[in-house]
């Protein structure tokens, strides 16, 4: 049976989830019950330790009988080719890996919101997991005033960027 997160999160029930030892508070569903259809979100698929932690958690939520589906810019990792159901997005160009214009960044995390919002709705995703910057600022533009539960996983970083990252 599919997970219904319209009426089994409330703010008022928080629980920690730890990721290299950073807290992020977190809306804790009641009553789950069944399988999620999840999308995990990420600035790119090449080779690196965050990719490596979304592509293993991804592999272990599945083998728990989740769906889970992928997306981000394309890499070495993960691409259409590698599985179906890959959304790819240019969210390395959001990141600023793309000579950093902050106007091309903003055309760039809306045309991925506008993609991963339509993803959403056509696979009946009920959680959507970003990590990194990139990553949430498209899935919150995308998740914005839909009934759509939203994890985010701060990897880590200087404490100065550690601030910045909580104002998105």
């Amino acid at each position: 049976k599919e997970c219904d997160w319209s009426s089994d999160v409330c703010s008022s029930d928080l629980r920690r989830a730890f990721d290299n030892g950073r807290a992020l508070l977190v809306p804790a569903p009641r009553n789950l019950v069944g399988f999620m259809r999840l999308l995990q979100v990420c600035t790119n698929f090449r080779p690196g330790g965050i990719q490596r932690h979304v592509l293993e958690l991804s592999d272990s939520l599945r083998s728990n009988g989740h769906q889970v589906f992928l997306s981000g810019s394309p890499g070495a990792w993960m691409d259409e080719a590698k599985d179906g159901h890959f959304l790819p997005l240019e969210l390395n160009r959001v990141s600023g890996n793309d000579n950093g214009n902050i106007l091309l960044r903003l055309r760039h995390a809306v045309s991925a919101a506008y993609a991963l919002r339509r993803f959403i709705r056509q696979n009946s995703i009920s959680l959507v997991h970003a990590h990194e910057t990139a990553a949430l600022l498209g899935a919150k533009l995308a998740t914005c005033g839909r009934n759509i539960a939203l994890l985010v996983t701060y990897h880590g970083s200087s404490p100065d960027r550690f601030k910045s990252f909580g104002m998105v």
